[in-house]
């Protein structure tokens, strides 16, 4: 696993995200993607004023970890916290030991995209020193298609120090299978594309 981590973290570094196929096994993907309809089709859809017209078409889980204890076995992941560890943890933070992580979870929710989501950094400030804030954990349940609104991104544009250009045209798609795990460093200017065929591309974020 060590030359795997290493690996991952060498393309975090120079491109800001990294792809490992197949990270979970077919039937464990199967039975995630279970428990998230099951979820989805129990939960209230979100109403209030301050929903962004975008995500009206959007299919969302919030707060995955009341939902199912099943979803925190991901959070545990040894691959996953290693890398979360040499990206996020505190250096200077004197009171646990340095093979323990001492980062935050910010959310966990599942999502399957419609509308198009313009680059934005999830950072909200960006960081031109090479620290990273914040990391992107990206479990795929379904297919992620260019016709149902993968991922782009702008590689390398984690190190710019700058707010996202949303003109710029030259993105690279990110698509991927399911089981699929995608991370990215969360100053990577990135979106995704308008979901075009209707199909559904549930993920856990």
């Amino acid at each position: 696993m060590s030359d795997e981590v290493s690996s991952a973290l060498k393309e975090l570094d120079y491109y800001g995200y990294t792809v490992l196929p197949q990270f979970l096994k077919p039937e464990e993907t199967q039975d995630l993607l279970g428990r998230v309809e099951s979820a989805f089709s129990s939960s209230r859809k979100m109403t209030y004023s301050g929903v962004p017209e975008r995500d009206f078409d959007d299919k969302i889980v919030y707060n995955l970890p009341v939902k199912d204890r099943k979803f925190l076995t991901l959070l545990l992941d040894p691959f996953v916290k290693s890398i979360l560890m040499k990206k996020l943890n505190d250096k200077f933070y004197r009171f646990m030991e340095n093979d323990c992580p001492n980062y935050f979870l910010s959310y966990y929710n599942a999502r399957s995209s419609g509308k198009k989501l313009d680059l934005h950094i999830d950072s909200h400030i960006p960081s031109p020193g090479g620290y990273t804030w914040s990391m992107q954990v990206v479990y795929l349940l379904e297919d992620s298609t260019v016709d149902n609104g993968c991922t782009v991104v702008i590689p390398g544009s984690h190190k710019s120090g700058e707010y996202t250009d949303r003109s710029f045209e030259n993105t690279v798609d990110i698509t991927g299978k399911a089981g699929d795990l995608i991370m990215w460093d969360s100053r990577l200017w990135h979106g995704t594309r308008e979901n075009i065929c209707g199909d559904s591309r549930w993920a856990l974020i």
